[in-house]
């Protein structure tokens, strides 16, 4: 235990130092914002809708924006903060389950919660959502469906084939691929110069 804390807490000293640091600049920047809904509160609950955005965002975007919007209830304390709050620790939850059964899945449940905290606004930053706050913590959706294809490919049911769960984790691997890939280049075309991705963001989430 003492040779372990001896690697940590040099880190721990570090990182404390740069947080202090950069939270400083920050502030005397104008990047930390006042807390959304006049408290630390009503701001930590903001994080939980930030959290489940992040998990549409990797999974199921339609349009891929520069500047994004989400919807947040008219009170804090609405039954949809209670249900999004129930969802995120269904989720961590899973992740705590899951620890000895497989490990893996534990890690990139919480690797994707790790890469998001700082950008969760529980201390309000200027942008709410962003696509490259999520490029870390997509790893671990991407390796979460390599996972499920794995699992499906080797699937047996007595009332199908063998090569019937192969054959379906292909198709559907392809209609994941093919609509990734649409989506990508069809938002890289959008980005011909700044003029016309911001207009674009503006016409998608005119709020934002």
């Amino acid at each position: 235990v003492k040779r372990l804390l001896a690697l940590i807490v040099p880190f721990v000293i570090v990182s404390g130092i740069a947080v202090f640091i950069l939270m400083t600049v920050m502030k005397q920047a104008g990047g930390i914002k006042p807390y959304r809904g006049g408290s630390f509160w009503s701001n930590f609950l903001i994080s939980f809708y930030i959290f489940i955005n992040y998990i549409k965002l990797c999974a199921a975007t339609i349009n891929y924006s520069a500047a994004y919007t989400i919807w947040l209830p008219s009170h804090p304390l609405s039954i949809w903060t209670f249900i999004v709050i129930a969802i995120n620790l269904f989720i961590l939850g899973t992740g705590v389950r899951y620890y000895k059964k497989s490990p893996l899945v534990t890690f990139l449940i919480f690797w994707f919660y790790l890469q998001l905290l700082p950008y969760a606004n529980i201390i309000p930053i200027s942008t709410i959502l962003a696509d490259r706050y999520a490029f870390l913590a997509s790893f671990a959706y991407a390796l979460l469906i390599g996972l499920f294809f794995t699992w499906l490919m080797y699937v047996e049911q007595k009332k199908f084939t063998k090569e019937f769960f192969k054959v379906l984790s292909i198709a559907i691997f392809i209609l994941l691929a093919g609509g990734y890939s649409y989506m990508t280049i069809k938002q890289n075309r959008v980005w011909k110069n700044t003029r016309t991705l911001w207009m674009d963001a503006y016409e998608k989430y005119p709020h934002a």
